[in-house]
């Protein structure tokens, strides 16, 4: 089994989401999001309580 990098959880991620959506959620730039390469791990529970998603599916590196 191929096994989830951080970077990969963000691009299923983008496909669910836009990067506005996720911004407004966090309240926060659709720029500073742009800037990224992985969820930040102070993002992880944010995003999992807006969008249900598991925090480990969100950051696998840190919730594995």
């Amino acid at each position: 089994m191929k096994k989830i990098t951080d970077q990969m959880a963000y691009a299923r991620l983008l496909d669910k989401y836009t990067k506005t959506q996720i911004a407004e959620m966090l309240g926060i730039s659709k720029q500073a999001i742009t800037r990224w390469k992985a969820v930040p791990l102070r993002y992880a529970r944010p995003i999992s309580e807006s969008t249900g998603i598991a925090k480990s599916d969100l950051l696998p590196s840190e919730f594995a």
